[in-house]
């Protein structure tokens, strides 16, 4: 005794459709969900390693949500008090006043974040799509 079950190509179409975008849906939660997170530890990082004299430079640092839809999300990182600095203290530079053949060499925080950040985020999202 055998059991056929028919199935139009039509059917067949919608239920690989329906598997494929309840798929998308999950990456795209979980890939949102990784970049946030890593925004988070990146404002933590860079508040731990950048340079400080009174302090007020590393507490500027904070995450702002530009975009978000159901697929995707931007977050940028930017120091809101003290923006003007970021590149002289990341890439050094010539000190005003009268000893300008000086140069204070730069201390570079903000690029080692950023690489760090983007090595975590997919990090985590391999490890989130792969199971």
């Amino acid at each position: 005794m055998s059991i056929k079950v028919g199935i139009t190509p039509d059917d067949l179409t919608q239920a690989v459709n329906d598997a494929l975008n309840k798929y998308v849906s999950g990456v795209a939660v979980t890939m949102k969900d990784a970049i946030s997170e890593t925004a988070k530890e990146t404002v933590r990082q860079l508040k731990r390693t950048s340079p400080r004299r009174t302090g007020d430079y590393a507490k500027g640092w904070k995450q702002k949500v530009l975009f978000e839809n159901s697929h995707e999300i931007r977050i940028k990182v930017y120091n809101g008090s003290h923006y003007r600095l970021t590149h002289l203290l990341e890439k050094g530079h010539r000190p005003g006043g009268r000893n300008h053949s000086a140069f204070v060499p730069g201390h570079p925080h903000i690029q080692q974040a950023a690489d760090t950040a983007a090595d975590e985020v997919l990090r985590k999202i391999k490890r989130e799509v792969s199971g």
